[in-house]
């Protein structure tokens, strides 16, 4: 029985509470790997990366086949487009590009995933941020 003065046991509620909004926000990264590539397949520009040299500008564009193509465009106006094959594992993105000699794979983590903005970390643990073009 509650006396005159206490305050009411408010633990269980606010337990249930958090208990579904941890899961809401768990949530928002279960897409399945599926999903994540059907959200991925467009235009996207990368717009933050270590590896972008000063005024460059870099265009991917990923194909629902899992075909891709990006677009180095240096200040100067040089483009050089490179070709790629992709896939999405669990919250990987792994991307295979053809080089003079044969073909290299990079895997990252998707850490964010929405329908205007992709964040990867590179296993160096450097972020890659692209922007969905219209």
């Amino acid at each position: 029985m509650m006396q005159f003065g206490t305050i009411p046991n408010r633990r269980p509620n606010m337990l249930r509470t958090s208990v579904v909004i941890i899961a809401t926000f768990m949530c928002a990264s279960c897409d399945s790997p599926e999903d994540k590539a059907a959200r991925i397949v467009g235009n996207w520009q990368l717009t933050q990366s270590e590896k972008l040299p000063d005024g460059a500008v870099t265009v991917w564009v990923f194909n629902r086949e899992g075909t891709a193509t990006s677009t180095l465009t240096l200040r100067g106006g040089q483009a050089q487009v490179f070709a790629h094959r992709w896939q999405v594992s669990g919250d990987q993105l792994i991307i295979t590009t053809k080089t003079g000699t044969g073909e290299e794979t990079v895997t990252g983590t998707i850490v964010k995933l929405g329908d205007k903005f992709l964040q990867v970390k590179d296993t160096r643990g450097a972020d890659e941020v692209f922007t969905r073009l219209k």
